[in-house]
């Protein structure tokens, strides 16, 4: 979908060296189309690796998936694409076209929210 969306805006595209970026964004911006669209199904092969995986280690991860949903937008693309992509601030502020300062203050901000989203989840556990 997202190479298709590149192939057809091509002619958008205004300087060359930023063709990763732009790609990037745009596969982004496609996945978060997407996600909008569906609710996450879990496949087969999925399930049958998470029954593998001890039962702590399963919960932590559907906590943590859980609590950066529930952040603002804004943080889950900078927390995504930083702890999950491995990007530099620097990269992620050029896909986002956001400041490098801003994505360091929301990374912040995102971190702080999370300790508070999970700190909250194991009072009720």
């Amino acid at each position: 979908e997202s190479i298709l969306k590149g192939f057809r805006q091509i002619k958008t595209l205004k300087k060359e060296k930023y063709f990763k970026t732009w790609m990037t964004r745009i596969l982004i911006n496609t996945a978060k189309d997407m996600m909008e669209q569906q609710r996450p199904v879990l496949q087969l092969e999925q399930v049958s690796e998470a029954a593998a995986e001890s039962r702590n280690n399963v919960e932590e991860k559907m906590d943590l998936c859980d609590a950066i949903h529930r952040l603002p937008e804004q943080y889950q693309s900078v927390v995504i694409l930083k702890y999950f992509n491995d990007m530099k601030l620097s990269e992620i502020a050029e896909i986002l076209q956001i400041p490098e300062g801003s994505v360091s203050a929301y990374l912040f901000r995102a971190k702080q929210e999370l300790r508070s989203i999970l700190k909250e989840g194991y009072q009720y556990a």
